[in-house]
């Protein structure tokens, strides 16, 4: 069910040079509290002014980040959020982190170069399911039959608000189709989860990476 323009085209998350360090820094320090930064922690991080690291933020929310449109604090910066999601995963340093959706959680391993543990449910009936994903490898899939949905939206969306909440695992193809009827507001495509690992690696795994 996916369309040859969706299997070609994934969000680009990469930012030009000069915010690359700035990005990074966020990134790895969700990788490493579970939490995102704050302008504090930026600021010791990249040894730079207050008023520097608000402007590099404002520009690196138009492209990879979402901050609370009043309080500005970084709510998600793909794949990472600040909130807990349905999806958990657990790092090869001990960390619990949660992705903003079963894509992101997908590709977090790339990113890291590391085996993740994923913890979700399907969004129909609420079954646990475990995948560990090693780089660009599923080692463990439970069920067998989980699959994922892919909720299209705007080129120009908002990811955090537009799609990331109806990316989600279902335990099988039976209750996305249920979970479809119910939610038929929802455009997008059902992935099998190797192509939504496929398509998380590629998206995610140059973020860290020169």
């Amino acid at each position: 069910m996916l369309s040859s323009t969706d299997k070609d085209s994934v969000p680009d998350f990469v930012p030009p040079p000069h915010l690359r360090a700035a990005h990074r820094a966020i990134l790895r320090h969700f990788i490493e509290t579970g939490q995102a930064p704050t302008v504090a922690d930026l600021q010791l991080a990249l040894a730079r002014s207050s008023a520097e690291i608000e402007a590099m933020l404002a520009e690196l929310a138009a492209m990879c980040l979402y901050r609370d449109p009043a309080s500005k604090e970084i709510l998600a910066a793909y794949p990472f959020s600040a909130r807990p999601t349905p999806h958990r995963l657990h790092l090869s340093n001990g960390q619990e982190i949660y992705a903003m959706c079963a894509m992101d959680a997908l590709g977090v391993s790339a990113l890291l170069d590391q085996p993740v543990m994923i913890h979700s449910y399907c969004a129909h009936c609420g079954a646990p399911i475990l995948l560990e994903a090693q780089g660009e490898r599923l080692a463990t899939i439970q069920p067998p039959s989980v699959v994922v949905w892919y909720q299209s939206a705007a080129a120009d969306c908002v990811p955090a608000i537009a799609k990331c909440p109806g990316i989600n695992f279902f335990c099988q193809a039976a209750h996305r189709v249920a979970w479809g009827e119910a939610h038929s507001d929802s455009k997008g495509d059902e992935l099998t989860v190797a192509t939504a690992l496929e398509r998380g690696a590629k998206i995610f795994r140059r973020l860290l990476r020169d």
